[in-house]
């Protein structure tokens, strides 16, 4: 469904186009310390519905030695550093193998790796349910008596979503702020944007900064990727699986795109051509970080990309305050782009693989992930999010705490958007940004799209 990703590689968040969870091959042994372990499926793990009564006493886990294979799609190093050593450190007695492969041919054989890393949520939709993989977490969580209340809520409930179940664990988030040019406000003798700042007071701040000046065409703010904030709007969710775009959730989409509309029509902002206009939507804020002519941006989570290019010499002094806010839902953020853990149905050994899922959300490695900037913490502790990028001393001074002013928006407030319609407003935002279209006509063909390939998908 999401057409980003913010990769870790070597500590560093970076963009980069999504890997699915099943791709390319595997090895054959299964004693390879990067293959699968495998069990017949539906032989091993006990049944979700075996939760211990009210009245049992919290197990312990487990203290045997235990070999746990870890599908990780971020690199064998990477993996090493932020989730190997930590855990084994913690809990001698588990040793973790890297698998950075899968394919259909190991899973229809039973070969699953015993914990699998989601690249998002939606990839329990797109990826475990399609292939009988998920497994329900919550009898362990109440066998060994693990504490979620100190994670984000809104993470979990948009994983309960399906059923009930808890078919995954938060395990880090890429928060959303917006990212600012100071030396163009400088240059421009404008004040910097501050943090609870409202859309409408971003776009007069944008108009500002958005001249030509010295021969140089200023733009005030860049918005080549705007679903972050359709994220912000509350929409209705249907009863029925009919598409919303022009009906129950119509005029939601209507002030999304009018709002889309109000930047791209900033004079100076984009350029007049629509064809042109179109071309810079989902670049990945390539023109912020690159063009240096661009006063803000919002985005997710961009300080690894930004002091990265300071370090090579092609950076800026740049700062950051919170995700502007939506007057129709104010005091929420955009949904974070949440990495999720999950356990096999037919790992021999589902009781230690919950063990590895409950020290990567405990305090203690969330406090060691936040400090070294590996991903946002997903718990709501202050003091775990304040810690964020500190022992990075490229951050001294930067404003990091605005990514954490504010929750995730409420998952149930909006339907779940399936991949063919994800498809649909991607294809469409090229569309909207050349405005030659207005947005009932626009929303009628996107409704029309929807409503065949659902017609489409019942007929499989």
């Amino acid at each position: 469904m999401n057409k980003a990703l913010y990769k870790i590689v070597g500590g560093a968040v970076m963009t980069g186009l999504i890997a699915g969870l099943v791709t390319g091959c595997s090895g054959s042994n299964n004693n390879a310390s990067n293959t699968p372990s495998a069990s017949p499926a539906g032989s091993a793990a006990p049944s979700a519905s075996a939760s211990a009564p009210a009245s049992q006493e919290v197990a312990q886990f487990p203290t045997d030695n235990v070999e746990l294979s870890f599908y990780y799609p971020f690199g064998e190093d990477t993996f090493n550093t932020t989730i190997k050593a930590p855990l084994e450190a913690k809990y001698p007695n588990i040793k973790l193998n890297f698998v950075d492969k899968m394919n259909d041919e190991d899973i229809s054989q039973g070969i699953v790796p015993d914990i699998m890393y989601l690249q998002g949520i939606t990839k329990i939709d797109e990826d475990l349910m399609p292939k009988k993989l998920e497994f329900d977490l919550q009898p362990f969580i109440d066998k060994y008596g693990i504490d979620l209340s100190q994670i984000q809520p809104n993470l979990i409930k948009d994983i309960n979503r399906r059923d009930g179940k808890l078919y995954g664990m938060p395990y880090m988030m890429i928060p959303d702020a917006l990212f600012y040019n100071k030396d163009i406000f400088d240059k421009l003798g404008v004040e910097y944007p501050r943090d609870s700042m409202t859309w409408d007071e971003i776009v007069d701040l944008a108009k500002q900064v958005t001249r030509n000046e010295g021969g140089v065409q200023y733009r005030g703010l860049d918005f080549d990727y705007p679903f972050t904030l359709l994220d912000q709007y509350k929409r209705d969710v249907p009863d029925t699986v009919e598409p919303t775009f022009s009906t129950l959730n119509k005029e939601v989409y209507q002030q999304w795109m009018d709002r889309v509309k109000t930047i791209l029509s900033i004079p100076g902002n984009y350029p007049s051509d629509p064809q042109e206009r179109s071309g810079k939507m989902l670049m990945w804020g390539s023109a912020f970080l690159n063009d240096k002519n661009v006063a803000m941006y919002p985005y997710w989570d961009f300080t690894r990309n930004l002091a990265d290019a300071v370090d090579q010499g092609a950076g800026f002094n740049w700062d950051l305050v919170s995700y502007p806010q939506l007057p129709e839902n104010p005091g929420v953020a955009p949904t974070p782009f949440t990495h999720v853990l999950t356990v096999s149905p037919v790992s021999k050994y589902p009781d230690a693989s919950v063990q590895v899922l409950s020290y990567l959300i405990s305090e203690d490695y969330q406090t060691l992930l936040s400090k070294k900037a590996w991903g946002g913490p997903i718990l709501t502790n202050p003091a775990i999010q304040d810690a964020y990028a500190t022992e990075d001393p490229r951050f001294a001074g930067k404003n990091m705490k605005a990514m954490f002013a504010y929750p995730p928006a409420d998952p149930s407030t909006k339907p779940p958007v399936r991949n063919f319609e994800f498809d649909i407003l991607w294809n469409g935002v090229y569309d909207l940004a050349k405005m030659e279209k207005d947005t009932n006509t626009l929303l009628t063909e996107w409704q029309d799209q929807a409503a065949k390939k659902i017609q489409e998908n019942s007929g499989k």
